[in-house]
């Protein structure tokens, strides 16, 4: 027998990805048979010969086989992704991230489920998965997608990509306030902050409003977010730039500006304080009249009122005197007495002009009453 020699011919008739039986015949003449590694399954025909040393031989054949066993997919972790607004999610090349013993990767199929508000789209042809979100602006909440594999028999396997948007605060965007003109008196428009301002982020009612420029001016916010502009009083003018500057919770901010004007309609200047007439007895004095103190005039101050002084005599005496009336600097009417035994009276009007015009009349009578004098002897 040790003279004899053997040697073996392999013809693979199937086998996995072209790959063959190795046989090795050793010094015992015991064949060892390997199949190439452990997912190998196929169907060899092995011809056995044997040859002596005269060149005689003789040859057997054996038929080998090694029935598949489908081992399924494998995926690997899947990296998460994590952006910012405004940014765009990698494609993800899913053959990238599992393997299959028993089949080429173009044969296996992929399933994509989990997502919500993301838009996800598989390119069958290339098994690559791409990931959308819903706008420019858009920052949620943590989405988890769950990639399944399976192979031609039915073997599966999954994996999940974690899939995060970070909001990026944006700035509110404020529109332009309408400046208005009003007459003194009127009542300027609300404004109706809600419709001014947009804010990608938050809603309306959690932006906080603040406004400079105003001095005289108040404004005042209410529920509805509708903002008053209101004079300090009825008779006030006059003009303010107000700038509006709206703030979101983040601290992003934006402004405007606009310009209120009140015209001024003038007032006629009205009375304060009547005009008392005064009653003396002869040898007596009037007290002096104080022209401030009679009216008031809410678009003027004092030394910017004219006046006109008339005195009417409505008593005579024998005498035939008069009293007279005299307007100094301070806007002082005094009524002089022509001596110590004039009687008789007189009406005193007072003419208060405005510089535009409007004007007011007050009157009173004065009077120096007769006191009868004892005759004197010569």
């Amino acid at each position: 027998h040790t003279e004899i020699t053997w040697s073996a011919e392999v013809e693979s008739v199937k086998g996995f990805r072209d790959e063959e039986l190795s046989i090795v015949i050793n010094e015992n003449r015991i064949a060892k048979i390997t199949v190439p590694h452990v997912d190998w399954y196929g169907l060899a025909k092995v011809t056995f010969l044997a040859a002596d040393g005269d060149g005689a031989e003789v040859s057997s054949m054996a038929t080998f086989e090694v029935t598949s066993v489908n081992d399924a997919p494998v995926m690997k972790k899947i990296p998460a992704q994590k952006i910012t607004e405004g940014s765009e999610f990698e494609e993800v090349s899913l053959e990238e991230y599992v393997t299959d013993a028993d089949h080429d990767l173009e044969k296996l199929k992929f399933k994509v489920s989990g997502a919500k508000e993301l838009k996800v789209s598989l390119d069958k042809s290339s098994n690559t998965l791409s990931i959308q979100v819903p706008n420019e602006d858009w920052a949620g909440k943590e989405e988890r997608l769950k990639i399944e594999v399976t192979d031609p028999e039915g073997g599966k396997d999954k994996s999940i990509i974690v899939l995060n948007v970070t909001g990026v605060n944006d700035e509110p965007e404020i529109g332009e306030v309408q400046s208005q003109e009003i007459k003194e008196g009127g009542q300027f428009k609300s404004i109706n902050l809600e419709k001014l301002v947009k804010d990608k982020d938050h809603s309306a009612k959690q932006l906080k409003w603040s406004f400079r420029g105003n001095k005289d001016l108040t404004i005042q916010i209410g529920p509805d977010l509708k903002a008053k502009i209101k004079q300090p009083s009825e008779n006030w003018h006059g003009e303010e730039n107000i700038t509006f500057t709206v703030t979101d919770p983040a601290g992003a901010r934006a402004e405007t500006e606009a310009t209120f004007l009140v015209e001024s309609i003038n007032d006629q200047p009205v009375v304060e304080k009547k005009i008392k007439g005064q009653k003396i007895k002869e040898g007596g004095q009037f007290k002096i009249v104080n022209l401030d103190e009679l009216i008031k005039d809410s678009d003027h101050k004092d030394s910017e009122i004219s006046w006109e002084v008339e005195l009417a005599t409505t008593t005579k005496n024998d005498k035939g005197t008069e009293l007279e009336s005299v307007l100094d600097s301070k806007r002082q009417v005094s009524i002089k007495i022509p001596d110590v035994d004039y009687y008789g009276a007189a009406k005193l009007k007072l003419i208060a002009t405005d510089p535009d015009g409007a004007s007011i009349t007050q009157s009173a009578i004065f009077e120096v009453q007769s006191v009868n004098d004892l005759p004197l002897m010569a």
